[in-house]
């Protein structure tokens, strides 16, 4: 993702921001465990993100000032970060959550889309396989004729 991302920010000649969004403390946690210190959780939390990012920004050469990490919901954090940034496009890694698990767990890239006043790329995983691939083995050998829906 970072890679396409390092693409399109050369051919553009804009400037790319890596956004990450780690979850708040579940207030129902504080309840059940007494002894829970919501405050040294949120701080170890907040920390394995900031490491993570940190690993991430020196491994494609991207500067701190080019990373954000936020405490809340990515459909909440990423829609306000390209408010704040004017980005002209936001490129989002998807899990392609289909059937019972879209419906349980949601779909983020759905909820970001949903959000956000600009363009959005949606990116699947590696080794991800169409649904529509699936139900149609011949379609994989088919030309592809450049429709987006």
């Amino acid at each position: 993702m970072v890679k396409q991302l390092d693409s399109l920010t050369e051919r553009l000649d804009a400037t790319g921001y890596l956004v990450n969004a780690y979850p708040v403390t579940p207030a129902n946690i504080t309840i059940e465990l007494p002894e829970f210190d919501p405050a040294t959780y949120t701080d170890a939390v907040r920390g394995h993100h900031l490491t993570a990012m940190k690993a991430l920004r020196q491994k494609h050469g991207y500067a701190e000032e080019q990373t954000i990490v936020e405490q809340g919901l990515p459909e909440d954090i990423i829609p306000d970060v390209a408010r704040q940034l004017d980005a002209g496009m936001v490129i989002l890694g998807t899990t392609g959550r289909t059937g019972l698990s879209a419906v349980f767990i949601g779909n983020t890239a759905e909820h970001v889309i949903d959000k956000i006043n600009c363009d959005v790329m949606a990116l699947k995983p590696d080794g991800y396989i169409s649904l529509l691939t699936q139900a149609s083995p011949n379609r994989k050998n088919a030309p592809h004729r450049g429709a987006l829906f």
